[in-house]
């Protein structure tokens, strides 16, 4: 509306549409004209007007639509952009996961393949777990029958009574058929020079590596026996009854009892250099529990092909595979030293036994002594 009036006051204060038209002033006729003509002229402007309103709102309706269609578009594009955004990143972070998921699985792959391969086992496991575990079994079995052995190999052992006749004269034939000495034979004492001349009289005989059925087996036996001496005679029932019987009892107990201990060690230092009768290892009679160990001790610092092969096993081992051979080292240190600790209880055990005989030798002695004493004239 206020355009339409600032349209219309427009119109009559042009000096063109006063130049135009000048009617006489202020007549009846001249006002209504006017009136007419200025009522014309508002219908026509305000129809104007309105087609112009009605014009531009439709323009702005029509831009309106367009530009909210537009935002429309664009808000389902930005949406869609997102969701491919979204989609890519999820994508991107599985890609990412597989990827570390195939990297950890190719890591302990290859830990697996170092650490427990034959990089990480160090030298031959299987090799050693076997010598390691024949070693066991071996000392075992020694333990379970050297009381056996004792009594079965030594004449004089401790329990047994023979006859020290036949004895005598069978550890006498035994020499002279295979340990006889030169110097024997030519005083005549022997036939002929045995194959093991005096091997049955020497300590070292004891500490040579041997099977159970060959002439070093045979001659250990006989050493020990020569050691020994003669066993002690039997008594019938009837004599053991007696006084004497008894009194030869306690003796024979007493001798059995204190010699042992020496008995024991010769026949352990016999087993450990003497191999196994009834043990296989791949389908071979075992080695002598020595010979078993040294061979170990050889393999790390030896000079033979077998320290040759360990020595280079090492340039390939993982430091796994080295920390496996320190413990295996270590582990046969520990048993060494086990095996000390046994031939020190062996030892003790003999030094015991002397300090027995001592003591025995001293009071037979103060018992004569004070026999003499109270025998003496006065």
């Amino acid at each position: 509306m206020n355009r339409k009036t600032g349209f219309l006051a427009l119109c009559l204060f042009s000096t063109s549409v006063a130049a135009y038209y000048c009617p006489p002033y202020m007549t009846p006729t001249f006002l209504t004209q006017m009136s007419t003509g200025f009522a014309q002229l508002k219908a026509t402007f305000t129809t104007g007007l309105n087609t112009l309103d009605t014009s531009v709102s439709s323009a702005l309706q029509l831009e309106r639509s367009m530009i909210l269609g537009a935002i429309g578009v664009q808000t389902q594009q930005e949406a869609v952009n997102a969701s491919n955004i979204a989609h890519a990143d999820m994508e991107i972070a599985r890609t990412t996961a597989s990827a570390i998921g195939a990297m950890k699985q190719s890591d302990r792959i290859k830990d697996t393949a170092l650490n427990y391969g034959a990089a990480g086992q160090g030298y031959n496991p299987c090799l050693v777990l076997n010598e390691r575990r024949t070693i066991t079994e071996t000392q075992e079995k020694d333990k379970e029958i050297r009381a056996d052995m004792v009594f079965q190999n030594v004449t004089a052992g401790t329990g047994k009574f023979a006859n020290p006749i036949k004895a005598q004269d069978e550890a006498l034939k035994l020499h002279h058929d295979y340990f006889c000495t030169s110097e024997q034979a030519a005083a005549g004492l022997c036939l002929s020079v045995g194959e093991m001349q005096g091997a049955n009289l020497q300590a070292s005989t004891l500490f040579e590596y041997s099977s159970s059925t060959d002439k070093y087996a045979m001659a250990k036996t006989s050493f020990i026996n020569n050691m020994v001496g003669l066993p002690d005679a039997p008594l019938s029932a009837t004599a053991a009854k007696t006084p004497r019987g008894q009194e030869y009892l306690r003796q024979k107990f007493e001798k059995d009892a204190v010699i042992s201990p020496a008995l024991n060690s010769l026949m352990a230092i016999q087993s450990e250099f003497t191999a196994t009768p009834n043990g296989t290892e791949s389908g071979q009679p075992v080695k002598p529990l020595r010979q078993q160990y040294r061979e170990q001790v050889d393999r790390y610092l030896g000079h033979g092909e077998e320290y040759k092969n360990w020595n280079r096993s090492l340039v390939g081992q993982t430091e796994r595979g080295v920390l496996v051979e320190i413990l295996k080292e270590g582990a046969l240190e520990l048993a060494i030293m086990g095996n000390k600790h046994a031939q020190n209880e062996r030892i003790e055990s003999m030094l015991a036994s002397l300090v027995s005989q001592e003591n025995k030798k001293v009071n037979s002695l103060t018992n004569k002594n004070l026999a003499g004493s109270a025998t003496a004239p006065k």
